[in-house]
């Protein structure tokens, strides 16, 4: 794996995780959204491409979807009803 892709996937991966841990466990997950943001853009590059293999289609976020919650959308998970 080149390194430039192991530098921008490895932020994608964790918060991700760290997001289905959250959801699964019914633990909030204080994230800032400039960090939520950085790592939206470094998904922008990779999930379209990954689509199927590693991450899901796209899921509609709801209108009220904070940061957190559009990145997880956008990366094929689909938020636990509260």
């Amino acid at each position: 794996m080149p390194a430039t892709f192991a530098a921008s996937i490895m932020p994608v991966e964790f918060l991700l995780h760290a997001w289905d841990m959250a959801q699964g466990s019914g633990t909030p997950l204080v994230v800032s959204d400039e960090v939520v943001a950085y790592v939206h853009k470094l998904a922008e590059q990779i999930v379209p491409g990954a689509r199927g293999p590693a991450f899901g289609d796209e899921v509609a976020p709801s209108t009220d979807a904070d940061p957190m919650e559009r990145l997880a959308t956008f990366a094929g998970r689909r938020p636990v009803a509260g």
